[in-house]
């Protein structure tokens, strides 16, 4: 007897996610956002935490990717704004081998995950998808209960 594939979320189905990629290196900052492009990841960038500001200000974002050390500051003040700001928003942090520390340490304080550089493309796209998948599933999921898109974070 064949047990059932898994249900797994098409790209199509993060239409009206929004992913925003704060990276300052523009080689890093482009290749990350030309693959999530053709995984069609809906992707907006930053490359300081200025940007990244403005950017989640304007609204729409779901899940943010973001260097630790940007040139105006840092991943962890990013992640404290969020925090406090946009509770329940999905934080990924991107850090080089010596800041592994604040990664993880950022973690604990209710980022969603962490990848050191210099990552595989695969493993990068996996982490996005895999938590993008959860936002749709909570977003679905919330639907049938009446819940507005504005009234829902994940994590809230």
């Amino acid at each position: 007897m064949n047990s059932p594939a898994p249900y797994t979320i098409e790209s199509d189905d993060f239409v009206g996610l929004n992913v925003l990629l704060v990276e300052d290196d523009e080689i890093m900052r482009l290749s990350l956002e030309d693959r999530m492009r053709l995984e069609n990841i809906p992707v907006q960038v930053a490359d300081t935490l200025e940007g990244a500001r403005s950017a989640l200000e304007k609204g729409d974002i779901d899940m943010v990717v973001a260097d630790i050390r940007l040139p105006d500051g840092s991943g962890s003040e990013l992640f404290d704004d969020i925090s406090r700001h946009f509770p329940g928003t999905p934080v990924v942090l991107m850090t080089a081998f010596g800041d592994v520390s604040d990664a993880v340490a950022l973690v604990k304080a209710g980022a969603v995950d962490y990848l050191t550089k210099p990552f595989d493309m695969k493993a990068f796209i996996s982490t996005v998808r895999r938590n993008l998948s959860r936002i749709a599933d909570m977003k679905m999921s919330a639907e049938p209960l009446g819940l507005h898109e504005d009234e829902f974070r994940p994590g809230s």
